[in-house]
């Protein structure tokens, strides 16, 4: 097969697997957009945009990078037609064109995509549902009102603030859902009870890390539902990489400056910084729920010092 030949016949792979990439990054959207109009309950929605929307936006990115990749692999044809080494310098800059597509959109998506979503969410989850009996309304309960709607396993995933569960009522004829939410902090489920409340107790080194060799730690769990116990053993990196953060900096007391008696307070809004001087924002519906929230932080900063 002369060279010429080869060329031909690459090329027209090149603009066939380009159209492919261009036909999924489509898809991609299209799929993308249906699913968003055919979900109608706001918490499925809810759902598919915090767990599948950011995916669904990097296939769609991956796509069309792969399609820029394989259309400059057809461009420069006299210089690659004269010299089969301009074959390979054209395969390297397509390749580079490529990744940088699918590179800076990955950076719009990690920090602009979720200040987008957040008030899309929030929207979303408190937006009146209807109730399926009745056709009306249903009221959201406050965190005081709802407690008697969740069972005791519900009520121990709330009180570390692993799940925070919205409940909704139908005034008229009694009927009572229950959503799910991620909560401000993170407990790992209980492979016994299944519930999301095995939380961190205690942590203890066992060896050091060096700049050469990680180091080894044994992390203690307890689950505030059943008791169980669970231990751990974990590498910790080695110096160079290792980043321990989330030290957050916050007052003792709140609420000394406002009093729920003074004022009514509808909403408190909590900023906190890590080590690295990133903040995280919390928002609570009341003083004791915040007062709350500080006391396990506080506790699970403890946890992670000894």
């Amino acid at each position: 097969m002369s060279y010429e030949s080869f060329l031909s016949g690459f090329h027209s792979v090149m603009y066939v697997a380009m159209a492919i990439s261009l036909a999924f990054a489509l898809g991609v959207v299209v799929i993308n957009v249906i699913n968003l109009a055919r979900l109608k309950d706001p918490k499925l929605k809810y759902d598919y945009i915090s767990s599948r929307e950011k995916r669904m936006y990097t296939y769609f990115f991956i796509g069309l990078g792969a399609a820029l990749f394989f259309y400059m692999n057809t461009l420069f044809l006299e210089p690659v037609t004269e010299s089969k080494g301009w074959i390979f310098i054209r395969m390297a800059v397509a390749l580079c064109a490529g990744t940088l597509i699918g590179y800076i959109p990955s950076l719009l998506l990690k920090y602009m995509l979720p200040a987008n979503q957040k008030g899309r969410l929030k929207k979303l989850r408190f937006q009146p549902r209807i109730s399926p009996k009745s056709g009306k309304k249903m009221r959201l309960l406050t965190e005081q009102e709802e407690d008697v709607h969740l069972d005791e396993a519900m009520q121990a995933e709330e009180n570390i603030f692993s799940v925070d569960y919205d409940v909704w009522v139908d005034d008229d004829s009694d009927y009572v859902k229950i959503e799910k939410y991620p909560g401000h902090l993170v407990a790992e489920e209980c492979d016994r009870c299944g519930m999301q409340t095995l939380k961190l107790k205690k942590e203890e080194i066992l060896k050091q890390p060096t700049e050469d060799e990680p180091g080894e730690i044994i992390k203690h769990y307890k689950c505030s539902y059943c008791n169980r116990v669970k231990h751990e053993n974990k590498q910790i990196a080695q110096l160079a990489a290792n980043k321990e953060s989330f030290f957050l900096r916050y007052r003792d007391k709140i609420g000394e400056a406002v009093s729920e008696k003074q004022y009514h307070v509808q909403l408190i809004k909590m900023e906190v910084y890590d080590n690295d001087g990133h903040p995280h924002h919390y928002e609570f519906g009341d003083l004791d729920q915040a007062r709350s929230f500080l006391k396990e932080l506080d506790s699970k900063n403890k946890a992670s010092e000894e």
